[in-house]
């Protein structure tokens, strides 16, 4: 009588199969994305100076797409009505399009510092792109889109759970979509 992983994986599987993940793995994106915008925010030029500096934000923007990715995967049709539902759907997706763009950005700036003979075609045309995004005032405005979508989708996520008089904000944004 040994191990047997195919036992384990089972009992996994039934574990994961009777679970709704999405809470779980939805508050990974929305921390990560809000710390990576704050840092974005931050403008202490002896911060912005540092070189690793350029590959925390990287990271936190591609880790949190990774995360959005999961969450949106597993969200299911719970609690809400069906406009709600849909309305935080559409939310959800733009907030991953708007942080997605980001991600793309800095992983190909990456790739350009870390493999500059690397040859792929278009790949340098598109990389000296994603620098000039990153050099120019979207490398701000991007991200608090994108955090201004995550905390519409938040709210209205944690509106289907609690509902809607949880918070003052949920309350505005049920006020502007007139729910």
């Amino acid at each position: 009588m040994g191990f047997d992983v195919n036992y384990c994986f089972n009992i996994f599987s039934v574990i994961i199969n009777n679970m709704n993940l999405h809470p779980l793995l939805v508050h990974f994106p929305i921390a990560i994305w809000t710390l990576y915008t704050l840092f974005e925010i931050i403008s202490i030029k002896k911060i912005q100076e540092k070189a690793y500096w350029f590959y925390v934000k990287a990271s936190l923007v591609i880790a949190g797409g990774i995360f959005f990715i999961l969450a949106y995967a597993t969200g299911d049709e719970y609690g809400g009505t069906e406009k709600i539902r849909e309305i935080h759907e559409s939310f959800a997706g733009a907030t991953g399009i708007v942080f997605g763009v980001m991600a793309v950005i800095y992983l190909l700036v990456w790739i350009k510092r870390e493999w500059p003979s690397m040859y792929v075609p278009f790949l340098p045309i598109v990389c000296t792109w994603a620098e000039k995004i990153l050099n120019s005032p979207l490398r701000l405005i991007i991200p608090v889109m994108g955090f201004i979508l995550l905390s519409i989708t938040g709210g209205l996520g944690g509106s289907m759970v609690y509902g809607k008089d949880i918070d003052p904000f949920t309350q505005i944004i049920y006020k502007i979509f007139k729910l």
